[in-house]
């Protein structure tokens, strides 16, 4: 596309030159849109990456310095060129030369250089959601700079979503923990303090940040008790769905609270409870039981009247989730479980070998066996065991891998990454993860 328009314009520059009638195609702003969207194309969807996106940029800042020595209208950068390539480079480059170039783009419409370079609130969510999703330990303070220059220095002031993209920048910081959850608390206070309506999104943020934090697990139960409490009070966008449960109960797994297993099942009946009195907003799912499986796989007291309990707690939710109408157990489901016979039985304890070979079998039996649930048998099953249920599939002293499996006992394996509690932007309304966002870019048109 880039030398298609280089040749037009060679033909005219000759046609110039030779005194002959140059080509009547009009090479103006919009015929270069189409090659920066073309430069995009390649970067989002093919094999350019990073070159066609510099690319693309490159084209842009060329443009505009043409444009600064020319003063020629039709050649003019217009607001869908600025947005094709923060788009790309958002997508492409990451935060730190997003952020460049909307300084840039700032500065030309301040300059008085191009207002058609005025940073919408798209941009600025855009280079919001680059920083939250670079995981840089400075994302968090990253995000919320941003947020002050939005107020002081920028046309477009921030908005709920903009709020929720901070804390989701405290919460997937690469140096998470109990800061991160206070700066989540500040962010929302500043929200209300500036008028700016938190929502069911805001809340089940910060409880998420409280929940990596594996601090104050109390907090995040707080969070979900006002929501509530704003609910009842007329706030219908705070009603709690089955992600704050599920966040919560996440939590409390990696609390050092004693009952924690129990604690974690009786959050599961209080959904079940408000499912079945009308509410569908709090249905328990897949993950809903693995979170609580989760917490029993790691008591925080290691007696042996705890272990039981917990052992009890984990066999009861298993066999739950696999008669409810609540979805059936996955591959992470039956790792976490697995997991959990492991470390709240003894080696030499019958029984260990028994839940763990029921447990197993029933996996194969629902096409589960992923490679979680390979590594935490091998860990958990006795020697004699591993070797007879995995027989036929053994071959000398390999070690065993999912392909080597029959194709019947991994034929419904999703990736496990599927089905952990994830932070709201990364989630779909059913509690499975979301994939990676099918990238798209604007829309050409004639501004």
């Amino acid at each position: 596309m880039e030398a298609l328009l280089k040749r037009l314009l060679d033909e005219k520059e000759t046609a110039v030159h030779i005194h002959t009638r140059p080509t009547e195609i009009l090479v103006d702003i919009h015929l270069y849109n189409r090659v920066l969207d073309a430069w995009a194309r390649a970067a989002l969807f093919g094999t350019h990456g990073v070159a066609a996106s510099q690319r693309a940029r490159q084209m842009l800042v060329l443009l505009q310095e043409n444009y600064e020595q020319t003063n020629d209208p039709l050649r003019q950068p217009t607001v869908t060129s600025f947005n094709l390539v923060l788009h790309v480079v958002t997508k492409i480059e990451g935060a730190l030369v997003a952020r460049r170039l909307l300084a840039w783009m700032e500065h030309l419409c301040k300059s008085g250089k191009n207002p058609h370079a005025q940073p919408s609130r798209t941009d600025y969510i855009l280079v919001l959601d680059a920083i939250a999703n670079s995981r840089d330990e400075n994302a968090g303070v990253l995000a919320q700079g941003y947020l002050r220059h939005m107020k002081v220095a920028s046309a477009v002031a921030p908005d709920t979503l903009c709020y929720n993209i901070a804390i989701k920048a405290w919460t997937k910081s690469s140096k998470r923990g109990r800061a991160s959850a206070e700066h989540a608390d500040r962010i929302l206070e500043d929200m209300k303090q500036s008028a700016t309506p938190p929502d069911l999104v805001t809340y089940a943020s910060v409880i998420a940040a409280w929940a990596s934090s594996g601090m104050k697990t109390h907090a995040a139960e707080e969070y979900l008790d006002r929501m509530w409490e704003l609910y009842n009070a007329g706030d219908t966008k705070v009603k709690p769905d089955d992600f704050s449960y599920n966040t919560v109960i996440n939590a409390i797994s990696k609390s050092q609270n004693e009952g924690k297993a129990q604690k974690a099942l009786r959050i599961l009946r209080r959904m079940d409870k408000l499912y079945q009195a009308g509410n569908k907003e709090a249905r328990p799912n897949a993950v809903t039981y693995t979170a609580v499986l989760n917490s029993c796989a790691f008591p925080a007291v290691l007696d042996f009247r705890t272990r039981r309990k917990a052992l009890d707690t984990a066999i009861f939710t298993l066999e739950e989730l696999q008669s409810s109408g609540y979805g059936q157990p996955n591959q992470v489901t039956y790792g976490t479980f697995i997991k959990a016979c492991a470390n709240l039985l003894h080696d030499d304890d019958d029984l260990r070998r028994e839940v763990i070979e029921r447990a197993f079998r029933q996996c194969c039996k629902a096409g589960q066996v992923g490679e979680m649930v390979l590594t935490y048998l091998r860990q958990a099953a006795p020697a004699d065991l591993y070797e007879e249920l995995l027989a036929d599939s053994i071959s000398s002293h390999a070690r065993v891998s999912v392909r080597d499996l029959p194709e019947e006992w991994r034929c419904n394996v999703q990736d496990e990454d599927n089905w952990r509690v994830k932070p709201y932007g990364n989630r779909t309304r059913n509690g499975k993860a979301r994939g990676r966002r099918k990238a798209s870019l604007p829309r050409l048109n004639k501004h």
